[in-house]
């Protein structure tokens, strides 16, 4: 059962019992992520997520780890673009230990400057790696190609520039505008009682205060665009995509259907036609992004680069073709693959905790396995058909991101919607 209460203070709160178990996920979401970032703070709220487990008044940073780690608990956390989760995984008999770590780490962190001065360090090391993934890169540089400078279209984890300018007064100025009770939502998803759980928290997160500053949002337009990155690498890695439905739009669920048919398995299109048939790629998948106002929908594949002219018009070919050869054995193959996914994530509470937030942060409510089996189950091959035309037309907007190796051409094959 699912239970929601929201604290004098703002504080959402929402539970779901699942008696049979002997754990609970216990989750802290902040609706605040790369979005919501300035310029010049680019990569502050990854930043705040580091310091948050950097030490508080009552225990140094080593102390939280063994506190958390001597009840047989594990604890992390993750930025997104939108939110920032902070979790522990934990035994029933440890959800007291578990809640109040996460609340003292939200409300007692001293973000003191020289664990800031040392911290920035560790994510000028982590950028670095990052910026060695050629895998990772290209799809931070495809966001960019086709969002632009929109804090969407840019990398969560910042700049060594914005991240070399923050001290403890930008750190705790930007925390104070967007860590509020009304912009979290504390998810517990296990063998948990709700009243319980709301008392606890009344009781370590009730006092806290702060009003949700809200910034006057640019709307973010997707244009054509190419990005071109040489590294010291044996691959090409290729992300192509056009711009796509916004998270509320009734047609989601189709588009889901129609992802999972283009690159979402190995009897995928592309997987079959890239890997299985040519032998062009290892790797291959198409993926969908959702935001409040856009989303996109695109294609990675890694390729020696001799391939690069063959395996990206063999993409576009596929892509255009789409809606005249979507065939019902198809769409029935990727409804049993999308609803077997949603059943087997049901099984892990913390995919239930993570699940509950989303649709709080995202809809103000839960939307149900049930209606989401539904939807998927009426869904149409004429609603796939008319979701592929939607998307792929000649005259629509085609991004993408190449990253190579050295030597690569001065020149490469231009993409467009054609072939």
């Amino acid at each position: 059962m699912i239970n929601k209460s929201v604290l004098a203070n703002g504080l959402t709160i929402l539970t779901e019992s699942l008696p049979h178990l002997h754990s609970v996920s216990v989750g802290l979401f902040v609706g605040n992520g790369s979005r919501h970032e300035k310029p010049h703070e680019r990569g502050i709220s990854h930043f705040i997520e580091h310091m948050l487990f950097k030490g508080t008044k009552r225990h140094s940073a080593r102390e939280l780890a063994e506190i958390v780690e001597a009840s047989g608990s594990s604890m992390n956390a993750y930025t997104a673009k939108d939110y920032t989760c902070y979790y522990v995984k934990a035994l029933d008999e440890h959800l007291d230990l578990a809640v109040s770590v996460l609340a003292e780490m939200i409300t007692e962190s001293t973000f003191a400057q020289d664990l800031i001065k040392r911290e920035k360090q560790v994510i000028l090391e982590e950028i670095k790696m990052y910026l060695d993934s050629p895998e990772e890169l290209v799809h931070d540089l495809f966001a960019r190609s086709i969002l632009g400078e929109h804090p969407l279209g840019q990398n969560i984890i910042g700049l060594e520039e914005t991240v070399e300018s923050f001290d403890q007064e930008t750190v705790l100025n930007f925390y104070k505008r967007r860590y509020v009770p009304e912009n979290m939502v504390f998810v517990v998803v296990g063998n948990v009682e709700h009243e319980r759980t709301k008392k606890l928290l009344n009781e370590c997160l009730g006092h806290l205060g702060g009003l949700l500053t809200r910034e006057n949002d640019i709307w973010p337009v997707a244009k054509s665009g190419e990005i071109f990155e040489r590294k010291d690498i044996e691959q090409a890695h290729l992300v192509l995509g056009t711009d796509s439905l916004a998270r509320n739009d009734k047609r989601r669920f189709a588009l889901h259907l129609l992802d999972t048919i283009i690159g979402g398995s190995m009897s995928s299109r592309l997987f079959q036609s890239l890997r299985e048939e040519r032998g062009l790629v290892y790797a291959t998948y198409s993926f969908h992004s959702y935001y409040d106002e856009i989303g996109y929908l695109a294609i990675y594949a890694g390729f020696s680069p001799s391939n690069y002219e063959v395996v990206s018009s063999l993409i576009i070919k596929e892509l255009l073709d789409m809606k005249d050869t979507l065939t019902e054995d198809e769409l029935i193959r990727a409804k049993e693959q999308t609803k077997g996914a949603l059943v087997f994530s049901l099984e892990s509470p913390s995919s239930r905790m993570t699940r509950l937030a989303r649709n709080e942060l995202y809809y103000k409510t839960q939307i149900s396995e049930e209606y989401v089996l539904e939807e998927i189950n009426k869904t149409t091959l004429a609603d796939i058909r008319a979701l592929a035309d939607y998307h792929f037309q000649k005259d629509r907007v085609l991004s993408y991101a190449l990253v190579v190796p050295e030597g690569f051409s001065d020149n490469p094959k231009k993409l467009f919607w054609g072939v």
